[in-house]
């Protein structure tokens, strides 16, 4: 979300701050561009070796692992700056 810093004098827009793709963005968007290629692979090759879940178990472990870990910090970070 784009954040515009006002003069508080003149009423102009001074600059602009925010926008971006945050990281955990940029992870959803990769996991949800890998998605897609993998269902991809399997519609065009559904006899291919290469596109059987052999290779989707790590990967998936990985990032629902990272999620998990993610949620959790975000979870304890909420409640400890409610706390003080």
């Amino acid at each position: 979300m784009k954040t515009q810093h006002i003069c508080r004098f003149c009423g102009a827009v001074m600059y602009e701050t925010g926008g971006q793709v945050r990281i955990l963005g940029w992870v959803f968007l990769a996991f949800l561009a890998y998605l897609f290629g993998r269902l991809a692979l399997q519609f065009l090759l559904p006899n291919a070796d290469w596109a059987s879940t052999g290779l989707v178990s790590p990967f998936f472990k990985a990032v629902s692992l990272w999620l998990v870990g993610y949620g959790i910090y975000k979870i304890v970070k909420f409640v400890r700056s409610k706390l003080r």
